[in-house]
């Protein structure tokens, strides 16, 4: 029984004399190597720590926090930084989240986010993949245009609209669905002189109305080279407007009641229309007042 008391007592020496050195360690704030595992039923509470091992927790931790509100939890405060992925020391770090006095404002490939969520770097700033094959890219230049690459070649828009206050500037463009503006279209033009423009250049034909793909279009008009010539059944017009092909023996036109104004060398203008009686063509009638 003696025994026993003896050794109890002895243990609490040791216990005691191993408090007082954790204390007079904490107090001096010397470095102490542990080990083996520190497990605690409540809160590990670190002040200026350097932890270079590995740290678990099998429930919460909390960084400037003793209750964490998520699995890892950095509570923010004012200072400059709150959360950093970086080289050791470095001064540009690849991720950044501000403190409270910065919005909680997210940046990366920057220090410095302007907006709640800022992606800087020179080049190409995001891709959004299906898998290592299929995927799109995002980027602005120095000039701040936005440049979009898919690698399919083709970007749908699906039912919603695709709004500009600028320009809609597009090259080689297939539109499946409808194309509308508010104010004007421009057909190889950036600034149409109508509501609908089309910018004549050395092409064959500048405007077509025809069956897809057809060589034998309803409608044409040739480019300059073609000095805008327009042909209606043809698509080779040889005046300012052809109706039919030149070699076709017959030409048909249809006119309700045609009239005509033309302007004589003196500058006079004259109206002329067929003149009918009684269903027989008469000659033609004229007058400086107009039959429109």
């Amino acid at each position: 029984m003696k025994k026993l008391i003896k050794s109890k007592l002895f243990l609490q020496v040791i216990v005691a004399s191993m408090v007082a050195t954790l204390a007079t360690v904490g107090i001096v704030g010397a470095v102490t190597t542990i080990g083996e595992n520190i497990n605690t039923g409540g809160t590990l509470a670190a002040g200026a720590t350097t932890i270079t091992g590995a740290l678990s927790a099998s429930t919460q931790i909390g960084v400037a926090s003793t209750s964490p509100l998520g699995i890892l939890s950095v509570e923010q405060g004012t200072e400059t930084y709150s959360f950093v992925v970086g080289n050791t020391g470095s001064s540009t770090p690849s991720i950044v989240v501000l403190g409270v006095n910065g919005n909680g404002r997210i940046g990366i490939g920057t220090t410095t986010p302007t907006f709640p969520f800022s992606l800087t770097s020179a080049g190409t700033q995001a891709m959004i993949a299906y898998d290592g094959t299929n995927y799109l890219t995002l980027g602005v230049g120095s000039s701040g245009d936005l440049t979009v690459v898919a690698s399919g070649g083709d970007i749908s828009f699906s039912d919603e609209n695709l709004a500009t206050t600028g320009t809609l500037a597009a090259g080689a463009t297939t539109i499946t669905g409808a194309l509308s503006a508010s104010t004007q279209i421009g057909v190889a033009s950036t600034s149409p002189l109508g509501i609908l423009s089309v910018e004549q250049g050395t092409e064959t034909y500048s405007f077509v109305v025809g069956n897809t793909g057809s060589s034998t279009p309803s409608i044409v008009v040739l480019g300059v080279n073609g000095n805008g010539r327009i042909g209606i059944a043809s698509s080779t017009p040889s005046a300012r407007l052809s109706v039919g092909a030149s070699t076709a023996a017959t030409t048909t036109v249809d006119f309700a009641k045609p009239c005509f104004r033309m302007t004589t060398d003196s500058g006079t203008t004259l109206y002329y229309w067929p003149s009918l009686a009684d269903g027989v063509l008469g000659g033609w009638a004229t007058s400086t007042v107009s039959c429109f």
